[in-house]
């Protein structure tokens, strides 16, 4: 358990420096950000800032500053799950439409057993996780998140073969 903010900012420090080193040697990366482009990512953990820019050839991030006008902003306001994804963990998750066109990333938690008209099944105990919210001028969609190096670990442990689609919200 993550006992102050300190801890938060040692971890968050680390993943901007490691992702400024190693990003734009990753092959992986090269590929992603060939399609993606330059994308500019705010983050704002635990009431602590950052900011990251992936370029062509280069990765600059930025640790307690804003930058102007993100291309995404991500919020996470719990300490512990923040320590997780900062470490790289596995988590398992879903997303859902938020308000305003923001995306929100839930933590599942667990998993309990209610009864329904057609019998027992399974519902999933989800925790908020991470706020997104995309500039609505760039057009970009929630899948750019797996194109950050260190939402590919999560994504990569989540993903089967059978995952094919993408839930996209529709206005009824």
């Amino acid at each position: 358990m993550i006992k102050n903010k300190a801890e938060i900012e040692s971890l968050f420090k680390k993943m901007l420096n490691e992702t400024e080193e190693n990003a734009p040697k990753d092959a992986i990366y090269q590929e992603d950000i060939k399609t993606t482009g330059t994308l500019k990512v705010q983050w704002k953990i635990c009431g602590i800032l950052g900011y990251q820019i992936y370029d062509r050839d280069d990765v600059f991030c930025k640790f307690g500053e804003e930058i102007e006008e993100p291309d995404v902003t991500l919020s996470i306001r719990e300490m512990d799950l923040a320590a997780r994804l900062l470490k790289g963990e596995p988590l398992d998750f879903d997303l859902n439409p938020g308000y305003k066109g923001a995306v929100k990333i839930n933590y599942t938690e667990g998993w309990k057993v209610v009864e329904s008209e057609k019998g027992k099944k399974r519902v999933r105990i989800n925790k908020p996780f991470i706020t997104a919210r995309f500039n609505r001028e760039k057009n970009l969609h929630p899948y750019i998140l797996s194109k950050l190096p260190i939402f590919r670990n999560i994504v990569a442990t989540r993903m089967t073969e059978d995952d094919i689609g993408f839930y996209i919200p529709i206005n009824k």
